[in-house]
């Protein structure tokens, strides 16, 4: 039985000369699947305006409701439904980002939703890397049948579920006990203080040791209780766009494998040596997890070729960064390839190591080894100077809006008008609020 269609009439108000957005306005219906019956237009009560008269129709009234929403998202149009319509009850409600986001059809697709973000993984990430006749494993058949489980696990899961428990090996056990081993005896020499003082917390709350791997899902767990941030199983390594996009929504897309026991020295791709000894100790910290949210958040809708300078600015800093401490006395490490690495943590503060001082557009503009040590490490004067100097750097990526995370609805919103900044005053004004409040409570102390 044929179901009938559900009508809608709407006035448009749009200045005389605005043949751009009547285009828009139909290319939005288009989009959404309705159908026009009637379109006329007529000088408007107003001088230099015009009036436009659209009688839709579609199968569905939520479809009808999200077409009138979007078109007065639209800057200078002014709608009006006729009395009596069911989408009038939804004048003056926010748009969802996804709504919004249809005023930028040229921005590249990103997640706005962590629902979004989970439905988008699923298609993404569907099996382990090859791995190449380079690598210290090509000819060992066991070892890649391992590798293969651990891929298989990452393609399966879906984000919010219980992170599978995972059996580890004797030899894999030992792999993991030899690099602990080296990296701890290396870390208080050079290693930064933020991460030694970080790393002793997994120790103590964890019980991380050399004689046993920790499971992924304790690991996220714990994080989350710190920073916000949670572990997601990844089958191999990830699409960096859709690296950074989970960072934006405090998901770190870590792998579960172990590197080669023939090199247990250095490994060409991220294993959980990478995740748990390089990342994890710095993703406890308030300020680099914010740090590292921010980049996320600066990559969604970034074109392509911002995307591979963020992509070199993220491998010279949060993978292979060195900074200064001690008033510029001691030069430390803070990047986390360089961190899970014994062989080239020890040889980064060497003289043989090149390293310049850190200067984000130079570094935006440099490509970078993956299957051999740095030609070149970049020294910020500080662990802060580093942050500041890539926040700068990236209010340059070209977006014709704003982001905010809203932690609440675990989702991104879109800023590109006045009345979007309302929100985020009231969430400043109350945090000034409770400062003033805590303020007060000190000093009665």
């Amino acid at each position: 039985m044929a179901t009938s269609n559900i009508s809608l009439d709407m006035v448009i108000n749009l200045p005389a000369d605005s043949t751009g957005s009547l285009l828009q306005i139909l290319k939005i219906v288009q989009a959404q699947n309705v159908s026009v019956l009637h379109v006329e237009t007529r000088p408007s009560k107003k001088s230099d305006f015009s009036d436009v008269f659209l009688k839709l129709s579609a199968s569905n009234q939520d479809v009808l409701d999200q077409t009138v929403r979007l078109v007065e998202a639209l800057p200078g149009v002014k709608v009006q439904v006729a009395v009596g319509s069911p989408h009038q009850h939804l004048k003056g409600i926010p748009l969802t980002a996804r709504e919004e986001m249809a005023n930028f059809p040229d921005v590249p697709w990103f997640a706005t939703t962590m629902q979004e973000l989970i439905e988008h993984n699923s298609k993404t990430l569907q099996c382990g890397e090859e791995l190449g006749s380079d690598h210290p494993s090509f000819t060992d058949a066991a070892y890649r049948s391992r590798r293969q489980t651990f891929a298989d696990i990452g393609a399966k899961y879906v984000l919010g579920q219980p992170i599978p428990y995972v059996e580890y090996n004797a030899e894999e056990t030992a792999t993991w006990g030899e690099v602990y081993r080296q990296l701890t005896n290396l870390y208080p020499t050079h290693a930064c203080e933020t991460y030694n003082r970080n790393f002793q917390l997994l120790i103590k709350h964890l019980g991380l040791s050399e004689h046993k791997i920790p499971q992924m899902e304790d690991i996220s767990n714990f994080l989350r209780s710190r920073t916000g941030f949670r572990l997601r199983p990844s089958p191999g390594l990830v699409d960096f766009r859709d690296y950074l996009a989970g960072l934006a929504f405090r998901v770190f897309q870590a792998t579960q494998y172990i590197r080669h026991h023939s090199s247990p020295q250095y490994t060409p791709e991220p294993d959980i040596c990478h995740e748990y000894l390089g990342h994890v100790p710095l993703f406890c910290d308030p300020e680099f997890a914010q740090f590292s949210q921010e980049i996320g958040l600066a990559s969604l809708g970034a074109p392509d070729e911002w995307i591979e300078k963020l992509g070199n600015l993220y491998w010279y800093t949060v993978e292979f960064g060195l900074c200064r401490e001690n008033n510029g006395a001691n030069t430390r490490v803070y990047g986390g390839a360089l961190l899970s690495s014994f062989g080239e943590l020890e040889r980064c503060l060497t003289d043989d190591a090149k390293r310049v001082p850190l200067d984000p557009d130079v570094v935006a503009a440099t490509p970078y080894p993956i299957t051999r040590f740095q030609d070149v490490y970049f020294v910020a004067e500080s662990f802060q100077d580093m942050r500041e100097k890539l926040a700068g750097w990236i209010t340059q990526i070209p977006r014709p809006f704003s982001l905010r995370y809203n932690a609440y609805t675990s989702s991104v919103e879109v800023l590109h008008k006045k009345e979007h900044l309302r929100g985020l005053v009231r969430d400043i004004e109350t945090d000034i609020k409770i400062l003033k409040d805590a303020i007060t409570k000190i000093g009665d102390h």
